[in-house]
């Protein structure tokens, strides 16, 4: 229904108009009248009932990870337990769709931007559907996609907003370890956008030059991004249930040390939770992520604590970082720490259940709103979820709740600012840094703009003269 622009604000997508009640609670969307599928078929608004209950129903052995979205939609429990439809989600007509909410949310635009909640057409269950995606936006399928190798599309005459200026779009499809191919591919004149590994950005810098905004091309593209790496604490195990010692490890940690020079400079120092791409996004709300070991001591004095571990994904990147966090600790606290590598299939599923007490984990934002890093993290009833810090505070949860239930806009944010203070004020976390991108832009590429989130807008992209 809705995407987001270069400043991540909400703008409309396949909604021609929309309206919600005083309350909150009930949305009617309506979709523009030649929005079309690719195969040319109208867009109607049982398509997006198809597409949301598809995401909740799942199947048994395959439910989507992206289900929790709808979390707020009439019937959602129902659903998933039952995979009966969702109550909530009804086609009034074919161009009208209504979502009727069971609690208060006037940040359901910013949900609505998740592109898994985009419109399916009705023969989604032929099985060419996985391979060649039948979609409503200004590119297509050229073929079947070639997996491990690359996907490419062609632009979609027939979209209805602004039609592309490029004639195709090839995605070249690297493994999880392959950024040095994909920079290697990059230099030799084969791809015109690449991940540059950590090791070569200077090079690529001197080389190709730096992005001055750090988001716009050609050159080196290094803007802050949305990713949030923080270090949890199981608020219900001790030490960690006393917020004292949260705050001084937090204290205790040295981010710019860690973000600029152990990984040089391809991290940002956090001083808050919610990254500065998020609209409402305010700096220094964080108090206890400056590296003061004075203070730290000075909140554990007269204690003396057992040794503590820290426990992280295996990954020698992560076992670095580990090993910093560890020093930091141990010389400004006294504090031993002994580290805790463990395998990633294992690792999400201990500490949603609680079993590991002090760990590093990330989060991404999945809409631009400062609510998807509030409540999600935060919110009681996503404890065992993703609230792995098992914080329960019926204060915070009320904030959260009056923020989604405010319908003026600079309201809602001054609310969410709140609660992240007063998240914040309590360290069931420690924020520690934010990605960059560390991506590169070939110099013929025209109007290239990554933004905060990842995506790039490839409806204004061009390329000059002869490349």
């Amino acid at each position: 229904m809705f995407r987001a622009n270069d400043e991540l604000e909400i703008v409309p997508a396949a909604a021609a108009d929309w309206t919600v009640n005083r309350e909150g609670t009930l949305y009617r969307f309506v979709i523009r009248r030649n929005e079309r599928f690719h195969d040319g078929s109208p867009v109607v608004a049982d398509d997006f009932v198809r597409a949301w209950n598809r995401i909740v129903n799942g199947t048994p052995g395959e439910l989507s990870p992206n289900a929790h979205l709808l979390r707020e939609v009439f019937g959602y429990e129902d659903s998933r337990s039952t995979s009966t439809p969702l109550t909530g989600v009804r086609a009034v007509d074919r161009r009208t769709l209504e979502v009727e909410l069971s609690a208060p949310n006037f940040s359901l635009p910013e949900v609505l931007t998740h592109p898994s909640l985009a419109p399916v057409p009705a023969d989604v269950e032929d099985g060419r559907f996985r391979a060649s995606p039948i979609g409503n936006g200004p590119f297509k399928m050229a073929q079947p996609w070639e997996h491990g190798r690359f996907i490419r599309v062609v632009r979609n005459d027939d979209y209805a907003g602004s039609r592309p200026w490029l004639d195709e779009v090839v995605f070249q499809i690297y493994g999880d370890e392959a950024d040095s191919d994909a920079y290697r591919d990059f230099e030799e004149g084969q791809l015109h956008y690449a991940v540059v590994p950590p090791d070569e950005l200077e090079q690529a810098r001197a080389l190709h030059g730096r992005s001055p905004d750090g988001y716009s091309g050609p050159g080196v593209i290094d803007g802050e991004n949305l990713i949030l790496y923080y270090l949890g604490f199981n608020v219900q195990a001790p030490p960690f249930d006393d917020p004292d010692v949260r705050r001084a490890l937090s204290m205790a940690i040295d981010r710019t040390t860690i973000a600029e020079e152990l990984l040089d400079g391809t991290r940002v120092p956090a001083d808050r939770l919610v990254p500065s791409g998020i609209p409402g996004s305010t700096p220094d709300t964080c108090p206890y992520c400056v590296h003061d070991p004075e203070a730290a001591r000075a909140l554990l004095e007269g204690r003396e604590l057992e040794p503590i571990a820290l426990a992280f994904n295996a990954h020698p990147a992560q076992e670095a970082i580990a090993r910093a966090v560890r020093q930091d600790i141990e010389e400004s606290l006294g504090i031993k720490v002994n580290l805790s590598p463990r395998e990633f299939d294992e690792y999400l599923p201990q500490l949603r259940a609680g079993e590991v007490a002090f760990f590093r984990l990330g989060w991404e934002a999945e809409y631009p709103s400062a609510d998807n890093y509030l409540e999600p993290l935060f919110g009681s009833a996503n404890v065992g979820d993703t609230n792995v810090v098992r914080l329960a505070d019926p204060d915070i949860d009320q904030l959260i709740a009056q923020a989604r239930g405010t319908a003026d806009e600079q309201r809602r944010r001054e609310l969410y600012l709140e609660t992240e203070r007063r998240v914040l004020g309590l360290a069931p976390l420690a924020p520690v840094m934010f990605y960059r991108h560390n991506r590169i832009v070939d110099d013929v590429v025209r109007d290239l703009r990554v933004r905060a989130d990842g995506s790039v807008d490839l409806t204004r992209v061009w390329l000059a003269d002869g490349a």
